[in-house]
């Protein structure tokens, strides 16, 4: 009899644990549906918080651009204001002419008979020719720099002549014309 009383009590015992183990699996299932039901309602939540992030982040970007571009309003107009049009092109040739008479300048001719486009942009080619000693050719290339044009290089061609010291400096440049 005591066999079936010890029987019974460690029956007994694994029921209880049975049913210790499948009440805590009950509890856990419960809870992984209630976290469940509310994942999304927390992802929605998520989302709403980062678009709202976004949106001001955008919008410090965008007040960040206008100040940045209120700032350089100076030096795009100044940019603006080197590229020639039909009337400052005869400024330019003026300026070039006045060069000339104070013989820093030989000569400048046009490499074609009007505008042409190069990488999107229009301007002139031209070909300006510095011709003296060394100093002087140095002297007229500083004087041509400082004109208030926007210009880039295009090709440079030195001739030096040691007898008679004399240097002929040929310069391609593209002048860039206002497209407006």
């Amino acid at each position: 009899m005591k066999e079936v009383e010890l029987k019974n009590k460690k029956a007994n015992k694994f029921y209880l644990k049975l049913i210790a183990v499948n009440f805590i699996n009950i509890v856990l299932i419960i809870v992984i549906f209630v976290i469940l039901g509310k994942l999304p309602d927390q992802a929605n939540e998520i989302k709403a918080l980062r678009n709202q992030e976004v949106l001001v982040q955008e919008n410090t970007d965008l007040a960040v651009i206008e100040t940045e571009l209120a700032n350089l309003e100076p030096k795009i107009s100044g940019v603006e204001r080197s590229f020639v049009d039909e009337s400052e092109l005869l400024v330019f040739i003026e300026s070039l002419d006045r060069l000339k008479n104070q013989g820093l300048l030989a000569g400048f001719e046009p490499l074609t008979g009007g505008a042409v486009a190069n990488r999107g942009a229009r301007g002139f080619p031209l070909m300006i020719t510095f011709s003296g000693s060394p100093e002087q050719v140095a002297d007229g290339l500083s004087e041509f720099q400082k004109l208030p044009f926007l210009m880039k290089s295009v090709t440079a061609e030195v001739t030096y002549n040691r007898d008679d010291r004399n240097t002929v400096f040929n310069y391609g440049i593209f002048l860039y014309q206002n497209n407006e």
